[in-house]
């Protein structure tokens, strides 16, 4: 299920440093023409955290549009969302509760409390017609704009479908991950915080951060073919500290457009340099 802040996905750290992908906060704006499904609007209402000095923080400001997605789905389809038990609806729960996630980062708040899942909830909102069809999703885009963006049938993978040892080779020192793969880990944030790889906040003896470290480590998933151990610390990310969550949000920032990037680690007494590449 959902990890936490306190426990970020891996992929993170890696993926969105060599992708150009940003995620808006706002949903796009549906235009209705002949109605053929049910349009449905996942949301996160009122959710909230801590930042580094223990102070509890909005995640989506009075001011600002909720952390929204919307949905144009079949009527079968519609039934299966009316029940909050179901996978689907547990799938566009946890979807919306992780672009909450995703924005705490960006404010600096860490979701300690679990609001972004504890507030999510889903509304049937009426008729719909995507350009292409009911039974598609309709994904993010800018606030105001009347275009929709499929995601089903996009000609992106699923990240869980793929087979990850196929889409990372180490080559000359490097990981070389492909573009289909961090396309993938982008576009399915369920799918990323269900791989199983944690990165938590590691603190010293007396409490002090110093990177954040690795668990749920195994030979098939994310972490392990992107040679990072169970146990490993971050320390660092292209020479910048990541030893707190306003770090981690700052790389972010600096390098979502980069090519490639570096990971330093602890990894018991020794420190060692990962390096990664994206394969064009």
């Amino acid at each position: 299920m959902l990890r936490l802040l306190n426990h970020v996905p891996t992929g993170l750290f890696i993926l969105a440093t060599l992708s150009s992908c940003i995620i808006p906060d706002t949903d796009i704006q549906v235009v209705i023409a002949d109605p053929c499904g049910e349009e449905w609007v996942a949301q996160t209402t009122g959710a909230y955290g801590y930042n580094g000095l223990g102070q509890k923080k909005d995640i989506i400001n009075p001011a600002d549009e909720w952390i929204t997605k919307r949905y144009c789905v079949t009527p079968e389809q519609g039934l299966e969302l009316s029940d909050s038990t179901t996978d689907l609806a547990t799938d566009y729960i946890a979807d919306i509760a992780a672009l909450c996630q995703i924005r705490a980062i960006e404010l600096e708040i860490g979701d300690n409390d679990g609001t972004c899942a504890s507030t999510a909830q889903l509304t049937y909102t009426g008729e719909c017609s995507p350009n292409d069809g009911c039974g598609e999703t309709n994904g993010d885009d800018e606030v105001g704009t009347t275009e929709s963006t499929t995601t089903t049938g996009s000609g992106v993978a699923e990240f869980e479908s793929l087979d990850l040892s196929a889409e990372v080779n180490f080559e000359n020192g490097e990981y070389m991950v492909s573009r289909n793969l961090i396309e993938a880990a982008m576009a399915d944030l369920v799918g990323i915080s269900n791989d199983g790889t944690l990165a938590t906040l590691a603190e010293d003896s007396l409490g002090s951060p110093t990177g954040f470290r690795m668990s749920g480590i195994t030979s098939v998933n994310l972490g392990g073919v992107l040679g990072l151990q169970n146990g490993d610390v971050i320390t660092s990310v292209s020479g910048h500290s990541v030893t707190t969550y306003s770090d981690l949000s700052d790389v972010m920032t600096i390098l979502v457009s980069a090519d490639s990037t570096t990971l330093t680690l602890k990894r018991g007494s020794m420190t060692v340099t990962l390096y990664y590449a994206r394969d064009l």
